[in-house]
């Protein structure tokens, strides 16, 4: 007799199991570190290769818009806390808040992805999000002396980087009036604040009240810190001053004891609302002093350390003055106001022009032609580390930045249209640095402090 005999292809179920469906707090301190990991069995069809992706969403979306990771034949994952933070973001979990996160993963037959096989069981954690920190924080609004103009004044009413979690300012605070926090200047696409006038919460995008954060009651000036570990912000009022400017004086410098000191090799540049910074030769066995009016003993800052510290103002200051490092060389000092802290670190950044900084490229008036044209392309020296120029760019072209004029032995630029590192030499790209995408007038500010360029529209 004949026994037939039907054949149905059979999916293995995929078991998901998590390192733990403990309940995660993710920080931001530990955002390198492994938050969890995931590992599943073999779901096998006939000989051909199986891929697997691991899909995100929170609970109750039923998967509709997942994150997605694919891991190939992997069986196992691995998810750090700053990736799953952003995953958990990205998903719907508003940073600082918790909900639950589903996960699950999927098979797929063959490598692109294209046709699904099964799924996983689906394993709930549930996870508390930070803010993530961004690179930089700026302060705009009607309760500030720069309004609701954006981009905003600078360095006056950037932040200040206390630590890896946390900004800080001191802005003059109009009372009545309202202001918003941004991470990138020029740009609306993101924003925090709060309800209260002294500090709360930490808010973003469209969290934020659309009054926006509220002023004191009292115009003045205040210190703002903002922390996004904890997604705290504090507003109080500030009572120290801070200088417009500083200098350093002392036989540790090449400028001796002598008032006033030369400038700009001397003079510090203002780095945001409450820090200066410069890179200055010390002199071993010798001592310094800072000064907020070239010229002037009248007031005078400090310190008792050699490689920073405690700021110490007027009578406070020793009588032997800040004692230079034990080795001679170049150094970046670096004087916060609103910590009174000052740092005193060997310069490693890149070579300094000893005197001037020019433009050259197709995106300039004088195109590739060097020596460049003189003074519509050459920069004006701010401070020992900090060049300016008001410049014409062309969209489409690139440029460069020479240290000599007529000589293309060494040469600076970045990667980006609107600012960023500063790259010197071989470093630079060779597509050179590109203009912004529409021409125009540009303030270009080189500084060699942060090793940073930007490139602003006038």
């Amino acid at each position: 007799n004949v026994l037939s005999v039907k054949i149905a292809s059979y999916l293995v179920p995929i078991t998901l199991t998590p390192s733990s469906a403990a309940d995660i707090t993710l920080l931001v301190a530990n955002a390198s570190s492994n938050a969890i990991s995931f590992n599943w069995n073999e779901s096998g069809y006939g000989s051909n290769v199986i891929n697997y992706a691991l899909q995100m969403d929170v609970a109750g979306n039923n998967f509709a818009t997942p994150q997605i990771v694919k891991y190939g034949t992997n069986l196992t994952s691995s998810i750090n806390v700053n990736d799953l933070n952003n995953f958990a973001i990205a998903a719907g979990i508003i940073g600082g808040s918790t909900k639950n996160m589903e996960f699950r993963i999927a098979s797929y037959l063959g490598t692109t992805y294209a046709t699904r096989m099964v799924y996983s069981n689906v394993v709930s954690i549930k996870l508390t999000t930070f803010t993530p920190v961004p690179p930089a924080l700026y302060i705009v609004g009607d309760a500030t002396d720069g309004g609701w103009n954006n981009p905003v004044p600078l360095p006056s009413q950037q932040f200040s980087r206390i630590d890896a979690v946390s900004y800080g300012i001191v802005v003059k605070l109009t009372a009545g009036k309202s202001y918003l926090l941004l991470p990138k200047n020029g740009d609306w696409g993101h924003k925090y604040g709060g309800a209260s006038a002294t500090g709360g919460a930490l808010l973003s995008d469209n969290a934020v009240p659309g009054s926006n954060t509220p002023a004191p009651a009292t115009t003045g000036m205040y210190q703002i810190v903002v922390n996004f570990q904890t997604g705290i912000y504090t507003v109080t009022p500030f009572t120290n001053t801070i200088p417009s400017n500083l200098y350093i004086v002392g036989d540790a410098t090449d400028g001796g004891w002598n008032n006033p000191v030369p400038t700009p090799s001397q003079q510090f540049t203002r780095i945001d609302a409450v820090s200066f910074g410069a890179v200055v030769n010390l002199t071993a066995g010798k001592s310094y002093l800072f000064l907020p009016v070239n010229g002037d003993w009248g007031h005078k800052f400090g310190g008792s350390s050699a490689t920073g510290g405690t700021l110490l103002a007027d009578n406070s200051v020793p009588g032997s003055n800040t004692p230079a490092p034990s080795a001679s060389g170049l150094y970046q000092i670096i004087v916060n106001f609103q910590t009174n802290t000052y740092s005193v670190t060997p310069y490693l950044g890149p070579t300094i022009p000893p005197t001037n900084l020019f433009i050259v490229g197709d995106a300039t008036d004088g195109g590739w032609n060097n020596p460049v044209p003189t003074p519509s392309q050459q920069f004006t020296r701010l401070s020992l580390t900090n060049f300016q120029l008001t410049v014409n760019l062309t969209a489409g072209k690139s440029y460069l930045l020479l240290p000599k004029n007529g000589d293309w032995s060494n040469k600076y630029g970045g990667t980006s249209a609107t600012g960023g590192t500063l790259l010197a030499d071989g470093n630079v790209p060779g597509s050179n640095t590109p203009a912004p995408a529409v021409s125009g007038s540009y303030l270009i500010n080189v500084d060699f402090l942060t090793g940073k360029y930007t490139v602003t529209k006038q």
